[in-house]
């Protein structure tokens, strides 16, 4: 958790996004508070950016709708690629402790990368999770990718070692994705017995683009962080019109049924 070399520059260069009170800077991970102005809730959500996400003058991760709709944040946002390990699970508790102590009940939240997050921190912070498509880098060699799995020194423990049994998150993931599928089977359903599963077929990496197209992440999350679990039946039917959905289930088909394929790809781009 010490400052890197350099990180008051840094700092100077690349600063928090306004509205929000920076309480951890350590030149590479950014912890912040933002209260809302509309505040409705007895909850606080703690938000992971993605991978790519490096601006930290930018909104965090739901950052914005999350706000609008009455919940205080605690924002986690990086300016470089590392997958959160400058942070351990109880370096996060103590820097949260005095803010997210005041609520009721503490939400984690994320998507691929942040997804990891959330689930690595829950219980850490006390939390219950909402994760798309959590992975960590180490999984990319299912898709043949070693260079990236070896590009980052994982120095987080194991989720067998800090993951929590009897917390009932909801994690969403396209079960059919190469990474994704093995991820889920070996690392999170071992561990997160408790948790609900929203298995979106053909949803690809990360599921919430599917779900972005559907309309739906706005009211999935906010049904979450209200107590209250999404219909996943109807969820996995909506998605089923949108472009990420029909571009993954032709791909599927392009093999054995290359006719079920095209007439797939037709719904997507009809031909001229």
């Amino acid at each position: 958790m010490n400052e890197v070399a350099g990180a008051s520059n840094v700092r100077a260069a690349f600063p928090a996004h306004p509205g929000k009170d920076v309480i951890f800077d350590n030149g590479t991970t950014v912890i912040s508070l933002k209260k809302s102005r509309r505040k409705r809730h007895d909850a606080i959500v703690i938000t992971f950016d993605p991978m790519m996400a490096l601006d930290i003058s930018k909104p965090a991760f739901g950052e914005a709708f999350l706000s609008e709709a009455g919940f205080d944040l605690i924002t986690v946002q990086k300016r470089r690629e590392n997958w959160y390990q400058d942070v351990s699970d109880s370096d996060i508790a103590a820097i949260t402790n005095a803010h997210r102590l005041n609520y009721g009940r503490v939400f984690t939240y994320g998507s691929s990368m942040g997804a990891y997050a959330a689930l690595y921190f829950a219980r850490s912070l006390n939390a219950t999770a909402l994760a798309y498509s959590p992975r960590d880098p180490t999984y990319y060699r299912y898709a043949g990718d070693l260079a990236f799995t070896k590009r980052f020194n994982m120095t987080h423990r194991s989720l067998r070692e800090v993951g929590d049994s009897s917390t009932r998150h909801l994690v969403i993931f396209d079960p059919l994705n190469n990474i994704d599928g093995p991820y889920f089977k070996q690392e999170v359903a071992p561990v997160f017995k408790a948790a609900i599963f929203g298995k979106l077929r053909y949803t690809a990496h990360p599921s919430i683009y599917a779900l972005h197209e559907a309309r739906l992440i706005k009211d999935m999350a906010l049904e979450f962080f209200g107590n209250k679990f999404p219909n996943m039946r109807n969820i996995a039917l909506a998605t089923h019109t949108t472009r990420t959905y029909l571009t993954s289930l032709a791909a599927a088909c392009d093999k054995r049924h290359p006719h079920w394929a095209s007439s797939i790809r037709s719904k997507i781009l009809p031909s001229s």
